[in-house]
């Protein structure tokens, strides 16, 4: 075995050791990729490490977005206008059988669409929604599975961080890719819609009919709906609308969207210094960890291209003598695995420089194949037995909640998910009929 071969099993073992150990992915990955590369390649890797700092995806005009975005959610959440959106839903929603089940899932795509970060979307919809879905008798697993879930839509849908990373990679707009995602991820929410619905209607009475506590009248209800989510409903509109008719790039686009919370928030009497503060904090430490991850990933991904690692995988993956179909499936399958182990920014790092020749190579649409890869990833947050989701929200639920209710919760939405991912892939124009409107 040659030196390179012996460098590549270094990194991966170590990956894997570090990554079951809790280590910081950025630092790990940079870390083994730094001790590899100066064996492999000597002091080329200083030379690697300059060029992936200063160049590349670090480079991308894309990822000045990624803060916008991140803000937009945190000042959604940090000033109390998402618990507002959820007891509006709620009183709308409140003569539906499981009509606050049904609120939860919407305000967790509406929290989706202002920050595009799972973790985020997961934590502001536990902390507003799971103390008052379990004190109104539902049960821990469909509690649990919901907001996970719904949370979870945040990597498949405008504005996620997940697309605004792996376009730049494979050289694609991460418009485009914004504006594809839209027909799919409203079906995937559609399908989560419809299986709460059906479900609660099996579910035995009193899960799901005792009255909310403090309603409030129509007017009232209908006043606050007018003024608040017509209005957030508006500036995600406003958002994706900008980017699809082309008035605004995705950073211009945050840009609207940020000005727009902020300027709600500021009309409701909410916004102050102090929660200004805490969310410009929040969004600093957010996208430093996400950048450190995107170093060090790539890092982790140029030497393990330097050292022959892309050559080796497409080899072995063309070698399986296998269909484009199974071929799609082994790679998404390894998406999904991948992800369960490493952060999904990690993910599409290391697997996208050997991903890319394949897909060419079988003329597989890019932009296409980046729907199914964020699809893939959004799996990867439920799947167990790393479920990013599940963890997060386990960190703000009561002690007595098992963890084992929230793994039983999320199991059905992983099944939905790949039927999605399924559906996807048969009839890809559900993810290029959007784009192929704006080239027009």
């Amino acid at each position: 075995m040659s030196v390179e071969h012996l460098c590549l099993v270094f990194m991966f073992a170590g990956l894997i050791v570090g990554v079951t150990a809790g280590f910081p992915l950025g630092f790990l990955m940079g870390g083994l990729a730094f001790i590899a590369g100066y064996i492999g390649m000597g002091n080329l890797i200083f030379y690697q490490l300059v060029l992936i700092v200063g160049g590349g995806v670090m480079r991308s005009y894309a990822l000045s977005a990624i803060p916008l975005f991140i803000l937009m959610g945190t000042i959604l959440f940090e000033t109390g206008l998402s618990g507002d959106l959820y007891e509006i839903l709620n009183q709308l929603l409140r003569r539906i059988r499981g009509g606050l089940a049904i609120a939860t899932l919407i305000l967790a795509f509406l929290i989706s669409a202002c920050s595009g970060i799972v973790g985020a979307a997961v934590v502001a919809t536990g902390l507003i929604a799971l103390p008052s879905m379990l004190s109104r008798g539902y049960s821990k697993e469909i509690t649990t599975g919901i907001i996970c879930a719904g949370g979870g839509i945040a990597a498949t849908i405008p504005p996620s961080v997940l697309m605004l990373i792996y376009a730049p990679v494979v050289g694609i707009s991460a418009a485009n890719l914004f504006i594809a995602s839209l027909i799919p991820g409203g079906m995937l929410l559609c399908l989560y819609l419809l299986y709460v619905s059906v479900r609660l209607r099996f579910e035995r009475p009193t899960s799901t009919s005792q009255p909310d506590a403090g309603e409030i009248s129509g007017r009232t209800a209908a006043y606050k709906a007018a003024t608040l989510l017509l209005p957030t409903v508006l500036i995600v509109l406003g958002v994706i609308g900008s980017m699809f008719f082309g008035i605004a790039r995705p950073l211009e686009a945050a840009g609207i969207g940020t000005l727009g919370v902020l300027l709600l928030a500021t009309l409701h009497g909410r916004l102050n210094l102090s929660r200004l503060k805490t969310s410009l904090l929040y969004c600093l430490r957010t996208t430093s960890m996400i950048l450190f991850v995107i170093v060090g990933a790539s890092l982790f991904s140029g030497v393990f291209v330097k050292l022959g690692g892309d050559k080796i995988a497409q080899d072995f993956i063309l070698g399986l003598t296998a269909s484009p179909s199974t071929l799609m499936f082994i790679m998404i399958l390894v998406i999904i695995l991948m992800g369960t182990f490493v952060d999904c920014v990690g993910t599409i790092l290391i697997l996208t420089p050997f991903y890319l020749p394949i897909i060419k190579m079988f003329g597989f649409d890019m932009v296409w194949f980046g729907v199914l890869f964020c699809l893939a990833l959004g799996t990867a947050h439920y799947t167990p037995p790393v479920s990013i989701a599940v963890f997060l929200l386990k960190g703000v639920s009561p002690e007595d909640l098992p963890i084992s209710s929230m793994y039983r919760g999320i199991t059905p939405f992983i099944f939905l998910q790949v039927i999605a991912i399924l559906i996807v892939y048969s009839f890809p124009q559900l993810a290029l009929f959007l784009p192929g409107l704006i080239r027009k």
